[in-house]
């Protein structure tokens, strides 16, 4: 099985390593909400867990949106202008579970 990958709008790629961390090989985070909470994630390569997919999508929530739905600004590879319900659709398909719906995202809560 490959690493998940995700690389930052700086161009640093960050790895998932078998304990559960993500390193370029000179910083390394604890966790994906560490590293959204510290640089733009441009784009996310390979399958995540279902923690990290919930980190994400909490992570979201400071994301800001225009009245139309559009984020406005980068965030997990999604381009400025981007509606939220394109975000959704790649949330759900991130999941092989059936019925998976970020918008209650109930299951996120612990």
């Amino acid at each position: 099985m490959t690493p998940a990958k995700l690389k930052t709008e700086d161009g640093y790629t960050f790895v998932r390593q078998s304990d559960g961390t993500w390193t370029d090989g000179d910083m390394t985070f604890d966790s994906i909400a560490e590293i959204a909470a510290s640089v733009a994630i441009a784009q996310i390569e390979g399958s995540l867990t279902l923690d990290e997919l919930c980190a994400l999508w909490d992570a979201g929530r400071d994301v800001p949106v225009d009245e139309d739905g559009h984020i406005e600004s980068l965030w997990v590879g999604f381009a400025p202008g981007t509606h939220r319900e394109e975000v959704w659709r790649w949330f759900e398909s991130q999941h092989p579970r059936p019925g998976f719906a970020p918008g209650s995202m109930a299951f996120c809560r612990r």
